[in-house]
């Protein structure tokens, strides 16, 4: 979500003063990405702090394009430029997608757009304190656009020899079997830092383009922290973690309970009709990588 440059676009629609516009304003704009993925969809919180000569700018803005323009910024005038800033992020993400599943946003959907400003833009218009504006987007995983993708996959399978294969495949960092795994890309703020929490049970195989990454655990979630680099561009690939399934068994069967019972009776996946009870994920990797028949 690259609200800074929303913001600063209109800052030069409103034509403000070139003499305050000149030299570098990324070190007023300090911003914070959340990024939460779920098996249906996810949610990109946003956070800008605008400060110095950016909060004075705004401030006037406010009052100018949404205002009496008397030099004093109210409630009244604040919520108008929320709504306007709002329609303007959500059509900036529908001319300008910044969220693609394997490569297409076919399947990403944007189900809702909020946008906040903090209180702390009231007042006089010339005050240079900071501003915090807020938004945050929904999107919504579609199953139709799978459909697509699985046709032109099926496309390609003729010309390989292993099929099944979307993306590339990455090895894990054990030398195990190389798992199968899909690719969500997203679009920011160069610089923005980031929190990335990944669907429940969910592995990341390879990150590209976020700088200082850390990883964390909580909740059965991995938590990927760092920033946009300079393209403002990151790409993650992930796959199902087969350990949190064994993981959330009830039961652990000790060692003598394996010996009295040396085959396990494993039920088998329900057939196809059942599918939409599973996640977005769950659901599209099953599809793009059926198991294999015995």
């Amino acid at each position: 979500m690259k609200l800074q440059h929303l913001l600063s676009t209109f800052f030069i629609a409103a034509v403000l003063s070139t003499t305050l516009l000149s030299g570098p304003c990324t070190a007023s704009f300090v911003s914070s990405n959340k990024i939460t993925l779920e098996n249906d969809g996810m949610s990109w919180d946003y956070e800008e702090c605008i400060t110095n000569r950016e909060a004075i700018f705004f401030r006037e803005l406010i009052d100018r394009e949404t205002g009496n323009n008397d030099s004093f910024v109210n409630a009244w005038e604040i919520r108008n430029m929320e709504l306007e800033l709002r329609d303007r992020l959500e059509n900036s993400i529908e001319k300008k997608p910044d969220v693609k599943l394997e490569g297409s946003s076919e399947m990403v959907k944007v189900l809702d757009v909020e946008f906040w400003l903090s209180d702390e833009a009231l007042g006089t218009a010339s005050r240079s304190s900071p501003i915090t504006n807020t938004a945050s987007v929904t999107y919504n995983f579609e199953e139709e656009g799978v459909e697509e993708e699985l046709k032109k996959e099926e496309e390609g399978e003729a010309s390989t020899e292993t099929g099944n294969e979307i993306g590339t495949e990455i090895g894990t960092e054990t030398g195990n079997q190389t798992s199968n795994q899909t690719s969500i890309w997203f679009l920011g703020t160069p610089g923005s830092e980031v929190t990335i929490f990944l669907p429940p049970g969910y592995d990341v195989n390879r990150a590209d383009g976020l700088e200082d990454k850390n990883e964390e655990f909580e909740d059965s979630r991995k938590i990927l922290k760092g920033s946009f680099g300079p393209e403002g561009e990151i790409t993650l690939w992930f796959s199902e973690n087969k350990s949190y399934e064994t993981a959330a068994l009830p039961e652990v069967l000790t060692g003598d309970e394996v010996m009295e019972n040396e085959t396990l009776s494993i039920e088998e996946p329900e057939p196809e009709e059942n599918l939409a009870d599973a996640g977005f994920f769950e659901n599209f990797l099953g599809r793009l990588f059926p198991s294999p028949k015995v």
